[in-house]
């Protein structure tokens, strides 16, 4: 493709992005959605306390957390969430810390009135799934198992296998799917604008339906890999695609090797297309996937892991890409969402 139907097809990626992200859904689904995540995050903290109460972890006068961890038996993998957990209940005001020793606060809700609250919060969350097609099964991922986190932290190997966390918002049939999907189905056809010089794009979609669904089925126009592994084993060598589309390449430890590493795959100036979770949700911190997570040993965790918009720039800037667009933008109907769609460009030389 010449220089300038390169630029032609980046300005018509461009249109076609913010005309379908200007396509939202009605607003009775936006407000459920709404609703539930911040119910979520209400939640999560009185489920960690909750845990940590039955753990035997505020039955001393203070603890840290790695030498209390040691002695009630908890697994090592588990104490970056654990410590995650207390810094937010710091926040809550249900923990103190004086050092580096924790307490109860004063106003600490007890197990008792934890566990209804808990109980009512489901219920409510569970009400408010109507931005899903179908909500059982992420129903089932969030809270089927909540009663035993605190035996799982001391024996991860009883976890049920569990891939699915809070960020199956984004994959789940409903409206957040929906939207990423339409900006991305938008746009991908624009790049077989250019007859005989279509080249495939690059799609790492790991746990993302939209990306796939838009673009894999489609003959010619994917080639998937994981973003976990070196391109170089899983592409033919002097291969150089049209674009890339991947979700959560931000959120990885490794995102400046693979940012560097793609510009030996992506033609130059080549659209990249970047679908990233934009806000941390503690509701994150508290499901059986997590623990599965973290029992792996996935430090990178990512039910966790979030990039937003100033820091996927930056990462994108210092890696020689230019950032291009953001979709939803701040003050639009889906900006609450807490995901982001970034369209950069590939660097030039």
């Amino acid at each position: 493709m010449t220089l300038g139907g390169q630029e032609r097809v980046l300005a018509e990626w461009l249109a076609a992005g913010g005309s379908a992200a200007a396509e939202v859904p009605d607003a009775a689904r936006r407000a459920s959605l709404a609703a539930f995540l911040a119910e979520s995050a209400s939640l999560a903290p009185q489920i960690m306390l909750y845990t940590l109460r039955r753990s035997g972890f505020s039955e001393v006068a203070g603890w840290q957390v790695v030498a209390r961890g040691r002695e009630l038996r908890v697994a090592p993998c588990f104490t970056p969430l654990l410590q995650r957990w207390h810094l937010l209940l710091e926040e809550e005001g249900w923990l103190e810390c004086e050092g580096d020793c924790w307490q109860l606060a004063g106003h600490a809700p007890e197990p008792w009135a934890l566990e209804q609250r808990i109980d009512d919060a489901i219920h409510r969350l569970s009400q408010l799934m109507s931005w899903l097609d179908e909500s059982s099964a992420l129903a089932t991922a969030l809270f089927s198992g909540l009663a035993q986190l605190d035996e799982w932290l001391v024996a991860p190997v009883l976890l049920p296998h569990s891939p699915l966390g809070l960020d199956l918002l984004l994959h789940v049939p409903g409206i957040l799917d929906d939207y990423f999907s339409g900006i991305v189905a938008s746009m991908v056809p624009l790049l077989q604008a250019e007859p005989g010089d279509c080249q495939p794009l690059l799609v790492g979609c790991q746990r993302t339906l939209a990306f796939g669904r838009c673009v894999l089925p489609v003959s010619g126009t994917g080639v998937a890999v994981d973003l976990r592994r070196s391109l170089a084993a899983q592409l033919l060598p002097g291969s150089r695609y049209a674009g890339g589309l991947f979700s959560g390449l931000l959120s990885e430890a490794a995102a400046p090797r693979l940012l560097a590493e793609l510009r030996d795959w992506l033609k130059p100036g080549a659209p990249l297309l970047l679908l990233e979770n934009s806000a941390e949700r503690p509701l994150h911190w508290v499901t059986p996937a997590a623990l599965c997570a973290h029992a792996a040993g996935e430090d990178n965790c990512p039910f966790s892991a979030a990039a937003d918009e100033a820091r996927c720039r930056q990462q994108l800037e210092q890696s020689g890409y230019q950032l291009l667009a953001v979709w939803p933008q701040p003050a639009t109907p889906m900006a609450f969402c807490g995901q982001r769609l970034l369209l950069a460009r590939v660097p030039r030389g």
